[in-house]
């Protein structure tokens, strides 16, 4: 079997959620708002943190700070990496999102995830879900009873996993009238089928599908008896 790809979500609200935490325990403990007099316990050094296992080669940067024209203080949010293609020309990424409520977990994390998705954005960058389903070698023979022996099917045998995003995929072993059954993947949400893989002779696969933003992946084994 082909060498296992490397999963690549990027930012989700959970760890977005937990970056703004820890944000506001080093730089603003009591959650100020930004408005009146700056209590003694604010901080206005750069909390930097490197992302790379989210996207490669960035550093995210949150900071306190007073937007020009404002008589309130807000928090950037800073994000920046390497070198990239853009379609115009090789450049780096480097935006900065701005929270109005800079003692909120809930808008800080909203500002890093809409500075995260303008890079997602502007980098094509395309997320890669992973995922490992074992079946037992009695499972395995009885699919291969119908794929590999003709054996007449009555239903669609079929085992399930969700991905990381929500997203579920079948693997579907299908009857044919005349014939050997046959095998694909479906990506489905809400129990819609959203796109299906190529079909195959065999059930155990390493299987892919592809939406507009993603690839899914399905590695099977057997487990040992």
């Amino acid at each position: 079997m082909s060498p296992m790809f490397k999963q690549a979500v990027g930012m989700t609200e959970i760890y977005a959620k937990g970056i703004a935490e820890l944000f506001l325990i080093r730089c603003n403990p009591y959650h100020w708002d930004g408005s009146g007099e700056v209590p003694d316990d604010v901080k206005f050094d750069v909390y930097k943190r490197k992302i790379d296992e989210t996207y490669d080669g960035c550093t995210l940067e949150i900071q306190l700070c007073k937007p020009d024209g404002c008589l309130c203080y807000a928090a950037s949010v800073h994000l920046y990496e390497g070198g990239f293609w853009t379609g115009h020309g090789i450049g780096c990424f480097d935006k900065t999102a701005i929270c109005n409520d800079p003692g909120s977990v809930d808008a800080l994390t909203g500002a890093i995830m809409r500075v995260c998705m303008t890079y997602e954005n502007l980098t094509n960058f395309r997320k890669v879900f992973v995922k490992c389903l074992t079946i037992s070698q009695k499972r395995m023979n009885e699919i291969k009873q119908y794929t590999d022996d003709g054996k007449e099917q009555d239903e669609i045998e079929f085992e399930s996993v969700i991905f990381a995003d929500g997203m579920h995929m079948d693997v579907r072993c299908i009857p044919r009238h005349n014939g050997p059954s046959w095998c694909e993947v479906a990506i489905y949400r809400e129990d819609e089928d959203i796109v299906t893989s190529e079909p195959s002779n065999s059930f155990y696969n390493h299987w892919v599908c592809q939406t507009a933003n993603a690839t899914y992946h399905l590695y099977m084994g057997i487990a040992d008896e």
